[in-house]
């Protein structure tokens, strides 16, 4: 128990230490620190993710396993240190780097979106999104999403992003069984 514990100790330190080094950040070092951060808990995230599961969802212990969920959370616990300390020192930077990425993606994906509202919305039609999946159904909105940023489609109630713009088509109605019967 004890080498456990010395070795958590250890990673512990290194981690103060890290967080420590990062006390006198620039705002675009932030940045880049905190992208750095977030890469490596996705690429971590993906990997435990990667291992087999069992019946109940839930992943074997095994010590390669529990090396990486041990990497993942020290990276993790590294980058909320990092927001807690510059998300209130640099907050109207980033609120101003969100409204100017947000403005960009909206200028650069409007793609004529009162065109495309136009033409489509509340009409049947097919599209692809980015995966390559295709979806039909009756378009209820379209738009880019302030959330997100990315362009959506909304059929029925079913909200798809990203989308393959050019693909999108109107479709003719459903022919045989599913259409309604005439009087």
């Amino acid at each position: 128990m004890s080498v456990q514990k010395n070795r958590l100790l250890m990673a512990m330190e290194s981690l103060i230490n890290k967080i420590n080094e990062n006390s006198d950040l620039t705002f675009q070092q932030f940045q880049d620190k905190s992208a750095e951060l977030n890469k490596k808990t996705s690429e971590l995230g993906n990997l435990l993710n990667s291992f087999p599961k069992g019946e109940f969802g839930m992943v074997k212990q095994t010590p390669e396993v529990k090396k990486i969920k041990k990497e993942f959370d020290i990276v993790f616990k590294e980058l909320q240190n990092l927001n807690k300390k510059y998300v209130k020192i640099y907050k109207k930077e980033l609120q101003k780097a969100r409204s100017e990425k947000r403005r960009k993606l909206q200028t650069e994906e409007s793609m004529d979106v009162k065109k495309l509202n136009k033409k489509f919305l509340g009409k049947r039609i097919s599209f692809k999104d980015k995966k390559g999946e295709t979806w039909v159904g009756k378009a209820t909105y379209m738009g880019v999403n302030p959330t997100h940023g990315k362009f959506q489609i909304t059929v029925g109630r079913t909200p798809i992003w990203p989308v393959d713009v050019k693909s999108i088509k109107i479709q003719p109605k459903p022919s045989g069984k599913f259409r309604k019967f005439k009087r």
